[in-house]
């Protein structure tokens, strides 16, 4: 039994980290559809930048992700680069446009903390 579980070890951990880069693919697909249509996040963007995130984020999933359910780790490392290849600027452009990450936050200041 021992034998078994060395003989799969590398196997188990190959596919283990095929599964991870699935599913940081898809979660950040679904998190930047999110962004674009999330009535609070998607006011900054403008409709052509929405357009270019959801268009992006829909031949993620709906073109190759479905397709690919057995993609290696390194095809789902690409894809979630060349995602990000096209969301990234958007979104830091719009961030910075704001003034900043903690534009529109809520969160604590420092005199609150106290």
């Amino acid at each position: 039994m021992c034998n078994d579980a060395e003989k799969y070890a590398e196997a188990d951990r190959l596919a283990k980290e095929r599964i991870e880069a699935k599913n940081q693919f898809e979660n950040y697909a679904h998190s930047m559809k999110n962004t674009a249509t999330d009535e609070k996040t998607s006011g900054m963007l403008s409709a052509e930048d929405k357009k270019t995130i959801t268009s992006a984020c829909k031949d993620a999933k709906t073109k190759w992700l479905d397709d690919s359910q057995e993609a290696s780790k390194e095809e789902c490392e690409c894809r979630t680069k060349d995602l990000e290849a096209v969301c990234s600027p958007i979104i830091s452009r719009e961030y910075q446009q704001a003034g900043g990450s903690n534009a529109g936050t809520a969160g604590p200041n420092v005199e609150g903390v106290d």
